[in-house]
């Protein structure tokens, strides 16, 4: 089954877009992992029967050596080895580049310039409890992580206090966002404008736990794009976003070469699916006409509009 049958065989009804996008992207990565399994194996098979030529010809030829046409076979036998060789050397390559990229992210290359500079531990093998003792149980190991970001992240209780505190502040703000602004932000994105916000994201940008990359969706534009465009004006207006694509893969990156016994010797990154990068990306770009008439050229926060900055703060 191809790409095309796979994403023809559902209903992209608005009622029903998001969740079935979900369902197809799904479908798309065990599809890929089928097709890995047997372009590998593919692979393996004629290259063991070259082998197997290629020491019979040679055989042949300590038999009989004055032979043209046993050297000329030897000699192609050779090259197709060779081709399948690098073939297939350069598929296990690109997929150990991939599988490195899904523990990078562009916003982080410099932490992983570091990261590879220096011999640091590759994982977590014993954290520090509260009372000063260790545990190296994994799953203790994951309540302490989840229980300091929890503690970390979580907003403070909404008070009426903190309400009035809040008005209060923003009576004294200048509003440099004017109606006909608000108006151009709330108009439905454009197909372009989502090609735009894709094609910025660049092919080296990592994928999610769907492990669908960017290039998948640019191949095959001409059909997608106009789903992604609708799924993208859903999403906007709506509010809501399937599960799937808000889940990420965390990865902690040791901040020094001393002992990483604590949490907050980490810096956690992570790896988002591609789908909801491209969401944030088209509103990243819609925004970026407005956001050079708000921000203050003093204001160091947004150096580059473009810079990944400031996708982040859309997360």
């Amino acid at each position: 089954m191809s790409i095309t049958q796979i994403w023809s065989n559902y209903n992209f009804s608005d009622d029903c877009l998001l969740s079935n996008m979900a369902h197809a992207i799904l479908d798309t990565k065990i599809l890929f992992t089928e097709i890995v399994s047997m372009f590998v194996h593919h692979c393996n098979s004629e290259i063991a029967n070259l082998r197997r030529a290629l020491a019979a010809l040679q055989q042949l030829l300590e038999r009989y050596p004055t032979s043209s046409i046993l050297c000329c076979d030897l000699q192609q036998v050779k090259s197709s080895l060779k081709e399948k060789q690098e073939a297939r050397s350069s598929f296990f390559y690109h997929r150990n580049v991939a599988r490195w990229s899904q523990r990078q992210d562009r916003v982080n290359k410099e932490f992983f310039n570091q990261f590879k500079r220096k011999a640091r531990p590759l994982s977590i093998t014993s954290l520090k409890r509260l009372d000063g003792s260790y545990t190296s149980d994994g799953s203790e190991m994951r309540s302490i992580v989840s229980d300091y970001y929890h503690n970390l992240l979580s907003a403070e209780s909404f008070t009426t206090d903190n309400f009035y505190k809040q008005q209060v502040v923003l009576a004294t703000i200048e509003q440099k966002v004017t109606n006909v602004m608000a108006s151009q932000l709330l108009q439905p994105f454009t197909s372009q404008e989502v090609f735009v916000a894709a094609k910025s994201l660049g092919k080296d940008v990592c994928p999610g736990k769907d492990g669908i990359g960017i290039g998948f969706y640019l191949h095959y534009w001409d059909f997608l794009g106009p789903l992604l465009t609708r799924v993208v004006n859903l999403i906007f207006s709506s509010g809501n976003m399937p599960k799937e694509w808000i889940e990420g893969i965390i990865y902690m990156i040791p901040k020094s070469d001393a002992q990483c016994d604590e949490v907050s010797k980490w810096w956690p990154i992570t790896l988002l699916n591609v789908v909801y990068k491209i969401v944030a990306k088209t509103i990243v770009v819609t925004l970026r006409d407005v956001l050079l008439s708000i921000i203050h050229d003093t204001q160091s926060s947004f150096p580059d509009i473009d810079s990944p900055c400031l996708l982040n703060r859309m997360r």
